[in-house]
């Protein structure tokens, strides 16, 4: 099962964004008042890369990236807002 903590400690200078740990009792959501069943974060672009640049900036962070993802558990890993994050979470118990 994915974990952001597992991942920070295997990339220490990623920068990371709505956080969930797999068993965090959560406060809205459909698992309100219930653990997590699974972890997920955002991976954000910094600040210092321009915005032109950052859609390249998170295509070749996840491609030199995506087997430590996958060492932390990650199974799915999506984009949003243009490119400016990257969903990681599991789905399914690893």
């Amino acid at each position: 099962m994915f974990s952001p903590s597992k991942l920070k400690e295997i990339i220490p200078d990623i920068q990371m964004r709505l956080v969930t740990e797999p068993g965090e009792i959560q406060e809205c959501s459909r698992y309100y008042g219930e653990p997590t069943p699974y972890g997920a974060c955002c991976i954000s672009t910094p600040e210092e890369v321009e915005e032109s640049q950052r859609i390249e900036w998170m295509a070749d962070f996840i491609a030199r990236y995506v087997n430590l993802f996958k060492v932390a558990g990650a199974s799915d890993i999506g984009y949003t807002g243009l490119a400016r994050r990257a969903i990681l979470n599991s789905t399914r118990e690893n």
